[in-house]
């Protein structure tokens, strides 16, 4: 059996916080996390919070919701 233990991150790259989410600095163990928490979309359109500079990224991509072909292919 695959083992389950969730990786916690630490207190002092992502600190606590009520209404924010704070990373103090890049931990590139982390990297697949820090893309799925930092992406943004407003209901259509998506985009995976990835670095600017390129690399390294774990899942680079912008996402469209409900884009689909209607007919048989």
């Amino acid at each position: 059996m695959r083992n389950s233990r969730r990786k916690s991150a630490p207190e002092d790259v992502y600190p606590f916080e009520e209404w924010r989410l704070v990373e103090k600095r890049f931990d590139l163990s982390y990297l697949a996390a820090t893309e799925s928490l930092f992406a943004t979309g407003n209901g259509y359109l998506g985009m995976r919070g990835t670095c600017d500079e390129g690399q390294p990224t774990v899942h680079s991509g912008t996402y469209v919701n409900g884009f689909h072909e209607t007919w048989p292919i």
